[in-house]
């Protein structure tokens, strides 16, 4: 059995439900996961502000997955709180749900765009992981539809309507020809895969199948990369 620890790094449970059940449909039969919320923090990440606020408390539960003897570390949010702390930290592989979908995204076409919720803040520390990661030549856009995360999880709907709309700009006027959904969990990838006849990568189930292959190839994170602190 490969065990995962999936943290959310916000201090509220409204995500682990419809996590669990979107990863339990694409993991393979022999992944166990387990999500775990932050004790304090933030109640969302839209901004460096609020990953400020929650990395102290994302470390703690990470080191805990260790040493409770799991195989890996998703980190759910898209805006990778603490990865890099982590990773320093932890010998297991840590992978972060922006990471993956880049990753992932790079794969299957020239130019991608990503689709987000928040404010301007997260829509900066969105462009600095995509430099970061290598991406900045494959980044057609990134576009925000006017809903914070904890509306996402309650106005599904409404959520729907206008990421189509932006997915669709994205399309025709920025260059896309893969989208990626910037928030985690809320399992609409389908659904706008569907609609736009394109490939839509969703975060959460990138980072947990990313892991699985990392896992089964027993690789992990460089530790010259990656130093113990």
């Amino acid at each position: 059995m490969f065990k995962i620890k999936q943290i959310n790094p916000v201090c509220t449970k409204i995500w682990e439900r419809p996590n669990l059940e979107l990863l339990n449909e694409f993991k393979n039969p022999d992944t166990e996961i387990c999500i775990t919320t932050i004790k304090k923090g933030p109640k969302e990440i839209g901004s460096a502000y609020d990953e400020a606020k929650a990395v102290k408390y994302v470390l703690e539960e990470a080191e805990k997955a260790q040493r409770e003897g799991f195989d890996a570390v998703a980190m759910s949010c898209f805006l990778d709180v603490g990865l890099d702390a982590m990773r320093e930290a932890l010998d297991i592989p840590v992978v972060g749900a922006c990471q993956a979908s880049l990753h992932l995204a790079s794969l299957l076409g020239s130019k991608f765009s990503i689709i987000t919720a928040g404010n301007g803040g997260a829509v900066r520390t969105i462009e600095d992981l995509v430099n970061k990661y290598g991406f900045k030549s494959k980044l057609a856009s990134i576009r925000q539809v006017n809903l914070t995360p904890l509306q996402f999880a309650v106005e599904k709907q409404e959520l729907k309507k206008k990421i189509l709309v932006e997915a669709k700009k994205a399309i025709r006027e920025d260059g896309g020809n893969v989208i990626i959904f910037g928030c985690s969990g809320m399992n609409v990838a389908p659904w706008l895969q569907e609609q736009v006849n394109l490939a839509v990568v969703d975060p959460l189930i990138a980072v947990i199948k990313i892991l699985e292959v990392l896992g089964k190839m027993h690789l992990t994170h460089s530790k010259l990369a990656y130093p113990k602190p």
